[in-house]
């Protein structure tokens, strides 16, 4: 047992981020789509994304380095949203979209290397860990389709 403590990283022996992280991807997929459009209830989603990206850097970022980038990016983007929120004519159109993008396929990289590519047995960790891999990839997805849309670009 020791020596698969070892070769586990520390994300999978404490499940304390990956909870954080799992539970804010679970508010973005079911319960954000039915907070009303006011502009409260948007900031709230904002804050929500910001802080599902901020854990899940925390919960399957290992480097220091990378772990900054996307921290810095989660504030990028959450001003962003702001700015978008209060003065929309302010910002290039998509921008927003575009960071949350980027910043989730960082994620979904990291949570697919901790979750699939190490060795080691199958546990409740590493099934929480594909679950929020998966549910990671699905809102990435809608926000490259939102990016899409927003941009007017054809994918043909």
């Amino acid at each position: 047992m020791a020596d698969i403590d070892r070769q586990l990283p520390g994300f999978w022996r404490e499940d304390r981020h990956l909870s954080f992280f799992l539970a804010f991807l679970v508010l973005m997929t079911i319960f954000v789509p039915m907070v009303g459009e006011s502009r409260t209830g948007r900031i709230a989603i904002d804050l929500i994304f910001a802080l599902m990206l901020f854990s899940g850097a925390i919960a399957t970022v290992e480097k220091q380095m990378l772990m900054s980038l996307i921290v810095a990016l989660t504030i990028l983007e959450f001003t962003a949203d702001l700015i978008v929120e209060f003065n929309p004519s302010f910002s290039p159109k998509g921008w927003d979209t575009a960071l949350k993008v980027f910043s989730m396929a960082i994620l979904v990289v990291m949570t697919l290397k901790q979750t699939f590519l190490l060795p080691g047995p199958v546990s409740v960790l590493r099934v929480m860990g594909g679950i929020a891999a998966y549910l990671l990839i699905g809102v990435t997805w809608a926000f490259g389709y939102k990016l899409r849309s927003v941009t007017n670009c054809s994918w043909k």
